[in-house]
């Protein structure tokens, strides 16, 4: 939880979720230990919004979260996309579903709405399969995994992009088994210079103050525009950033190459 809140910008209405969420499986669980049965509360979530948001790093640091509070055997972890639970032929998809869920404690499925994405926007046979092991699997595992489905949607999202909203319709059961969603909204343009300032510390670069109000307005722009990644874009621009520095600073004297010049 510290990490949480020293590592990720912004996003505090997630945070607040974050924590009401292992606070309420530690609730549950020392119910149980005092005999009063167990909880009914699914540990299933959703994480939707737009990309470049932080969702699958949530995602992590909820599972350790809660592997480091005893609420999980353990704390294996796994990120895949939600076609990679279709086999490659009938009878394939429900092995493979189930064996990831023996294997992991922490399922994080990203673009949770490819297993239900087919021709045509119906669910293909593979879909089908996968996704009715998953039921089960999400019943029996109810409280020992964390499984969490991610992908874009949200009020923030175009209704054409939204497509976590029809990964829902795709089966019945399957929003009555998920517990939680956390909204993940944009990143604001100061919160966009406070990102890049991290990227830039973590590969011990240096901005100048100067660089601030450029950057905000940068992001200020880009962040009206329908492809906007959030996030990725604070690396993008970091790198952008580094090509010019290095044809600049590659053309001085070598003995002008100081430490402080290449940071």
């Amino acid at each position: 939880l510290q990490r949480m809140e020293k590592e990720l910008v912004g996003m505090e209405a997630v945070k607040k979720q974050i924590r009401n969420l292992v606070q309420t499986m530690k609730y549950a669980k020392q119910r149980e230990k005092m005999g009063l049965g167990r909880s009914g509360i699914h540990n299933t979530h959703l994480l939707i919004g737009a990309p470049g948001t932080a969702k699958t790093s949530i995602g992590k640091l909820l599972g350790n979260v809660m592997a480091e509070e005893g609420l999980l055997p353990d704390n294996r972890f796994i990120s895949i996309n939600g076609a990679d639970l279709k086999g490659k032929f009938v009878g394939h998809s429900a092995p493979k579903t189930h064996a990831l869920f023996e294997q992991y404690d922490i399922i994080l499925i990203d673009e949770a709405y490819s297993l239900t994405s087919g021709l045509r926007g119906e669910v293909d046979a593979f879909g089908q399969e996968a996704l009715a092991q998953l039921m089960i699997e999400l019943e029996e595992h109810a409280m020992d995994k964390l499984v969490l489905f991610a992908g874009y949607g949200g009020t923030g999202v175009a209704e054409k992009d939204n497509r976590m909203k029809n990964f829902l319709m795709a089966n019945p059961g399957l929003k009555s088994r998920i517990n939680t969603t956390i909204f993940f909204d944009s990143y604001t343009p100061q919160e966009m210079v406070q990102i890049v300032h991290c990227q830039a510390k973590l590969q011990k670069y240096m901005l100048s103050e100067e660089a601030d109000e450029m950057i905000r307005e940068y992001f200020a722009e880009r962040s009206k525009t329908e492809d906007f990644g959030n996030g990725r874009e604070a690396r993008s621009l970091l790198e952008n950033t580094v090509i010019s520095a290095a044809a600049r600073v590659m053309e001085l004297p070598e003995k002008k190459r100081t430490k402080m010049v290449m940071q």
